[in-house]
């Protein structure tokens, strides 16, 4: 087969690849696009050498192929997940490899970009769809016990580095079965999905809010004063919100229920104790409150 042949089969075998193939000279400009790619840019092949990267991105995924250019042109290989949005708004996730070309004459020398970059979007969010199944309650979409365990080590961790208080506020609805027994459990978990959104709206992005099973619920807050003063000023504030909040009337298919709330808080700071050991102190301060009440 003469070269020119072999040319024409190697650009009808990569065109018929589904990821894009590109090369790129030392300017990061354009000079080889497969099929996949000049339909994604919208272009000709006579085109192409006219395209660069903010004419078909956004300034922010431009500058950021740019800087993962200079890493190749400087010989070296990278190979890296990026999300990519286009001029329209779409994102896309791409596994990307970039590979250096080396001159013939100057092997030292790089004198160009290969790139091979794969979409693997719906991989992606199949994976955050997976990931999100586990990590949630199924009833009421909060954190679940495993990642709030999670969420607990690292919060712990942080405040062992940057040298701040957390919190964790353990939360039962009192007489919950009495619920179950009178109205059903169609309304019972009603009430477990409204506890939790009220939940929701007393805390910050910041922090973790858990159903770890039944009527129990914890909150994890995150940096929450740096002394014990502002610790104890938030705690205090915090708590005057749940209770103005959980013990508003629930409406729950035509039915007004009035349900109240015993709570147990544990202050921490760094990574001391256990995670099982500040949730357990948590929990008995709550059983310790709701004690109290009943006597």
């Amino acid at each position: 087969m003469k070269l020119e042949e072999l040319n024409t089969q190697i650009r009808l075998a990569l065109d018929s690849v589904t990821s894009l193939v590109f090369i790129k000279d030392a300017e990061s400009r354009y000079i080889y696009a497969n099929k996949q790619t000049l339909e994604l840019f919208e272009c000709s092949e006579e085109e192409l050498s006219a395209i660069r990267d903010h004419d078909v991105f956004t300034k922010e995924t431009a500058e950021k192929l740019r800087e993962t250019d200079l890493k190749v042109l400087s010989g070296l290989k990278t190979d890296q997940e990026i999300s990519i949005i286009d001029v329209d708004g779409e994102e896309a996730v791409y596994l990307e490899v970039k590979t250096p070309i080396f001159d013939k004459v100057n092997p030292d020398k790089v004198i160009g970009i290969l790139c091979l970059s794969t979409d693997i979007t719906d991989r992606k969010q199949n994976e955050n769809k997976i990931r999100a199944l586990v990590n949630k309650d199924s009833l009421t979409s909060l954190a679940n016990r495993r990642f709030l365990f999670e969420q607990l080590e690292y919060s712990m961790k942080n405040s062992q580095r940057h040298s701040y208080f957390s919190a964790i506020v353990f939360i039962d609805l009192d007489k919950f079965k009495a619920v179950n027994d009178i109205y059903g459990h169609a309304i019972g978990d009603s009430l477990l999905q409204t506890t939790a959104m009220r939940l929701k709206s007393c805390t910050r992005d910041c922090d973790t809010t858990a159903r770890i099973g039944g009527d129990e619920f914890v909150l994890l807050l995150d940096n929450i004063g740096k002394n014990q003063v502002e610790t104890r000023r938030f705690v205090v504030s915090l708590v005057e919100r749940l209770k103005s909040s959980l013990l508003e009337p629930y409406f729950i298919c035509g039915q007004y229920i009035d349900a109240s709330i015993s709570f147990g808080v544990q202050v921490f700071k760094g990574d001391e104790q256990s995670a099982e050991k500040i949730l357990s102190d948590a929990d008995k301060k709550m059983y310790q409150q709701k004690a109290e009440k009943n006597n």
